[in-house]
């Protein structure tokens, strides 16, 4: 049987149109095999999807890329000739106190740049900063220590106004709660890579326009099906494969990859039976809450920077969307403090950081509008010794997909991407057809 036949009788269904399903989805039709794309909410995109408020296109909580995001930024430029992003070197203004900016040098070179030229820091502190970056790939004994812990012989003003808010900005996980082996393996991609790594990148689109939106006309365009508003409420195994039950409906699929998050795979496990003890792994994973306020100012508001840092606030990180996208007046205050989503209200939570922005930054006390987004459970705690579940099942025609599976990255937009791409390559070594380059 040639490769074009084998590629036609293997059908996969996926379950989930958040970046890991979508990856997995435009991946595999551009390689021939039929796809069927399954999301539950109208507007796909998962965690990074676009909101309508207020005749406004948000985002469903602040998100960023890096330029370590190698799989990522390939899919994108596959969908854009010009990917809608603006890349900015590297910079880091902690209250309005230190100010980290990298400069454009070599690697490693552009670390030292950052860290020597950084204001508000120890000149003795850089250096053993500077000196653990430089190592890192040589470093050892991270393993089962926190941050705080790898680091604590680094300098204290270091470590509290620079590596403990890098570490809640990557991980989505307090220092003294955070695994050092992720925390330093995303260092080694970023500031011991090369200086492209550490870009950052802003797209200039709402997130669904910019990743969901041209993967799915392209899924449809080759003749493949996406499900938009449909939420599977349980699933059954059969010889061939699975039938997946929505309403009064249902589908059957081959290879089935569960790409919706943690807790609604885990669910749909339950339905399926015989999975139990994954599933127990999957509810074992702690997750963080992030809350995302939107605040609309006079157009003549702005920030300083296009992304300023805070320790010891309300406030972790604020962006200024007038910067960002155009959209002027347009702040977002990115809170990942636990207590804070647990204690208080959104409305309650906005106040709070509405006066915050006033008494620190002299922004107006009331803003035009706001729009508070709570994800509950919007990441996974990297801690030590987090046992995580791999793509593969015990099932062959069974995948799973997402930020929380087994992988080097925290919970991230390219943790996302990877583990749909490796559902993707599983399938395409079952048939033995080899793939294609992005068309």
């Amino acid at each position: 049987m040639c490769g074009a036949e084998n590629r036609l009788k293997v059908s996969t269904t996926i379950i989930g149109a958040g970046w890991a399903g979508l990856s997995a989805a435009i991946t595999l039709a551009r390689q021939g095999y039929p796809v069927t794309l399954i999301e539950a909410r109208q507007v796909p995109g998962g965690r990074a999807r676009a909101v309508y408020y207020k005749d406004t296109i948000l985002d469903n909580g602040q998100h960023l890329l890096s330029g370590a995001y190698t799989e990522t930024l390939s899919l994108l430029s596959s969908l854009h000739s010009i990917p809608p992003l603006i890349r900015m070197p590297l910079r880091l203004n902690i209250d309005n106190h230190v100010n980290f900016r990298i400069l454009n040098l070599p690697s490693p070179l552009h670390a030292a740049s950052g860290m020597f030229l950084a204001k508000g820091l120890p000149f003795i502190g850089k250096l053993k900063a500077f000196n653990l970056i430089k190592n890192l790939r040589q470093s050892k004994y991270t393993s089962g220590k926190t941050v705080q812990e790898w680091l604590e012989n680094q300098d204290r003003t270091i470590n509290e106004q620079f590596f403990f808010p890098l570490c809640l900005a990557l991980l989505n996980t307090p220092a003294d709660q955070a695994d050092a082996t992720i925390f330093k393996r995303v260092l080694i991609d970023t500031l011991a890579g090369p200086h492209s790594a550490t870009d950052l990148l802003f797209p200039t689109d709402d997130l669904t326009a910019l990743f969901a939106t041209p993967i799915i006309h392209t899924l449809r365009s080759l003749g493949n099906k996406v499900m938009v508003g449909t939420r599977i409420q349980s699933i059954k195994r059969h010889p061939e494969g699975f039938e997946l039950f929505y309403g009064k409906s249902s589908i059957r699929a081959q290879h089935l990859i569960l790409a919706c998050d943690a807790p609604q795979s885990s669910r749909l496990l339950d339905t399926l039976g015989g999975h139990t003890n994954l599933s127990r792994q999957i509810q074992s994973i702690p997750h963080q809450p992030l809350i995302t306020v939107y605040l609309q100012y006079p157009e003549t508001v702005s920030l300083s920077q296009p992304m300023l840092g805070f320790t010891k606030k309300i406030v972790n990180w604020l962006f200024d969307h007038g910067r960002l996208r155009g959209k002027k007046g347009l702040i977002a205050a990115v809170t990942s403090n636990a207590i804070h989503s647990q204690q208080y209200s959104l409305p309650a939570i906005a106040k709070a950081i509405s006066k915050e922005l006033s008494q620190n930054l002299g922004l107006p006390l009331q803003p035009l509008w706001y729009k508070a987004i709570h994800e509950k459970q919007a990441t996974f705690l990297a801690i030590p010794g987090l046992n995580r579940p791999e793509h593969k099942t015990h099932d062959p025609l069974l995948w799973l997909a997402g930020d929380y599976i087994a992988g080097p990255y925290p919970a991230t937009i390219e943790a996302a991407v990877q583990s749909g791409l490796k559902c993707a390559e599983c399938i395409r070594l079952k048939t033995g057809t080899p793939y294609a380059t992005y068309s």
